[in-house]
């Protein structure tokens, strides 16, 4: 049976092909010249498992960190704002020049760039403020607003107060101080009484 098959074979390849046949495999030839290239560089990408290798991704991950490291000028960096999506606003080039005693005037923190001396980041849904440090952040419940309250002060739903008074918020969710000895009256404005 086997034997049958191959004869088949060699008569066929030995055989006067008819002009359809001759015309058939110019185009064949043809058509397989133009595309050899391309299906080379397919099978010459694909990696061991069958995939095609992402070289041009690398190419483009490549120009994407140049252009981060050029969108910035000299004698500063990028800061990148770890949640762009909350606080866009924050990401920036921070001053990388040290002053006399070798600090860098300004450093990355997650409001962006603050100063040497205010690195610490009170963050808001909408802004952030770069406070001393050892100051208390306070943010209000909705986190709209935000404050740098000294170490001795009362933090206040995004503000801040005296040691002594009592903290207040109007019917507005904004932030207010009564006086020692009065008390706070919800209202839409400052009332204390």
């Amino acid at each position: 049976m086997e034997s049958d098959r191959f004869d088949d074979a060699v008569r066929a390849l030995f055989s006067e092909p008819s002009r359809r046949d001759v015309i058939r495999a110019l185009i064949g030839l043809a058509v397989g010249t133009l595309l050899a290239p391309v299906v080379r560089d397919g099978d010459a990408a694909a990696d061991k498992k069958g995939k095609k290798a992402h070289r041009h991704k690398e190419k483009r991950k490549n120009k994407r960190k140049k252009k981060n490291s050029d969108r910035c000028p000299k004698n500063s960096a990028f800061c990148q704002n770890p949640d762009e999506s909350a606080a866009g606003q924050l990401s920036g080039c921070c001053n990388t020049r040290t002053d006399g005693e070798g600090n860098p005037y300004e450093v990355c923190t997650d409001c962006g760039c603050c100063p040497y001396n205010e690195s610490t980041c009170c963050r808001g849904a909408l802004y952030g403020l770069c406070c001393a440090s050892g100051s208390q952040c306070s943010q209000s419940s909705d986190f709209k607003n935000v404050a740098c309250c000294s170490p001795d002060d009362k933090v206040c739903f995004g503000g801040c107060c005296d040691a002594g008074e009592e903290c207040c918020t109007t019917t507005a969710n904004v932030p207010y101080c009564c006086a020692k000895g009065l008390t706070c009256k919800k209202s839409g404005g400052n009332t204390c009484v």
